[in-house]
């Protein structure tokens, strides 16, 4: 019996004539399949070059070097920004966008302004007639109501002055009443603190020490129902007609 390395090689022997016959065919029957009569393309490796024609072998022509340099499309940085400002240095960017930030501060609308006068660009242009609209409509609104609500104040205060005196107020209190009318406001303040019901009594500033105190005061505290020329003794409650026109 024969080992394992030469059983190896008898069978590489047998098999090498083997390989040689199947290539031997190889050939004809590619030829036979593609419909030519055994006939092979010339190739420079055959045993006469001189009878290969190299011109009929060329699968096309090559293309002639004129010596001229091909030049890249140049397109403009213009058409590419789209009419944009070009890219600058970064603390110029910095320096233009402190500014906008502080002129806006100062305007609303200013700083959109200041952008569009270097890039001139429609849409920041849009924006800065937006905001100097917007901030034309907010101070008309701001001024009209200013001047609306300081005609509403000066009404109501002509309407107390018309209608409630310190005189009156000082004679018909119940606390000064009992001293036959108090002399000033200090004098109601010191003694009717101690001598007065609560709900009669509130501490009185005139107008000439706090205008806005006083004419909240007459209206909001009952002490000060005694001042309105509408106010009778032996009235029920702390309401006249004048005092509840007056707060309204």
């Amino acid at each position: 019996m024969l080992k394992k390395p030469h059983y190896l090689v008898f069978l590489v022997l047998m098999a090498f004539p083997l390989s040689l016959r199947a290539s031997a065919g190889i050939g004809p029957a590619l030829a036979h399949a593609s419909g030519v009569d055994g006939a092979r393309n010339p190739s420079v490796f055959d045993p006469e070059p001189g009878g290969i024609d190299l011109e009929s072998m060329r699968v096309g022509r090559t293309l002639k070097l004129t010596g001229r340099r091909l030049e890249a499309p140049v397109v403009p940085v213009s058409r590419i920004l789209s009419g944009r400002e070009p890219h600058r240095s970064r603390p110029n960017v910095k320096r233009r966008i402190a500014l906008s930030v502080l002129a806006s501060a100062i305007l609303p609308g200013l700083g959109e302004l200041y952008v569009y006068m270097g890039s001139r660009e429609k849409t920041v242009l849009a924006r800065t007639t937006a905001f100097f609209a917007l901030e034309g409509l907010f101070w008309y609104g701001y001024d009209h109501n200013h001047s609306r609500g300081k005609d509403i104040k000066r009404r109501y205060m002509d309407y107390a002055d018309e209608h409630w005196t310190e005189e009156r107020f000082l004679a018909q209190h119940p606390c000064c009443a009992g001293l036959g009318g108090c002399d000033d406001y200090e004098q109601y303040n010191s003694w009717c603190k101690d001598h007065s019901p609560e709900c009669t009594y509130f501490l009185y500033i005139p107008r000439e020490l706090d205008v806005e105190e006083y004419y909240e005061n007459l209206g909001k505290y009952e002490a000060f129902v005694y001042g309105w020329d509408d106010w009778e003794e032996g009235m029920d409650g702390f309401w006249t007609p004048h005092r509840t026109r007056y707060v309204a």
